[in-house]
């Protein structure tokens, strides 16, 4: 299901952070679980997001708080598979009809997805969702709730991370992830 070591070839990684590492080796012994990274800004969590991205075999949804952030994850990620950009200020057409490798998407517009449950949903495997810690906030919480609760409840893997969240234990008990 996953291409992990040739795809850090493909991307000419030499070498990897210590985050990195001890998340591949866990990875490695289960890649079907969930997880939960937690490390300060610059640790690697966004390479180890990308990198599963890439060595997925099957659709991948990458869920960002910023709308810069998604663009930007988009701009890097379409140069090696086919990816879709979904953001508030982004019209994409047909999106009943979406071909994807990777989407690239903010909380509230996936969150809008999932509502409407498109066909295509089925084929997504794996969801990324980048600063968890969100989920405190009074604005923007439900929808990552909702996102979240969406992919547990379909059998979707989760990757959540973050730098500051504040109850690691509790949610990673709520998501059944591994902390790494």
């Amino acid at each position: 299901m996953y291409k992990i070591e040739e795809t850090i070839k493909k991307l000419n990684i030499s070498s990897l952070t210590e985050l990195q590492k001890k998340f591949f080796e866990e990875f490695k012994k289960d890649p079907s679980s969930n997880y939960l990274l937690i490390s300060p800004t610059g640790g690697g969590k966004t390479a180890i997001a990308e990198i599963l991205m890439l060595a997925n075999s099957g659709k991948s949804v990458y869920v960002s708080p910023l709308r810069a952030l998604a663009q930007q994850e988009n701009d890097k990620l379409s140069k090696f598979r086919n990816t879709v950009l979904m953001i508030g200020d982004v019209y994409v057409d047909e999106p009943e009809e979406l071909q994807f490798d990777i989407l690239v998407t903010t909380y509230e517009k996936f969150d809008s997805v999932i509502r409407r449950n498109y066909q295509w949903l089925e084929d997504v495997n794996l969801v990324i969702v980048d600063e968890i810690h969100n989920l405190k906030d009074k604005q923007r919480g439900q929808s990552i709730e909702s996102l979240l609760e969406y992919c547990l409840e379909t059998g979707k893997q989760i990757i959540a991370m973050s730098a500051t969240i504040g109850n690691p234990e509790e949610i990673a008990n709520w998501l059944n992830a591994k902390i790494i």
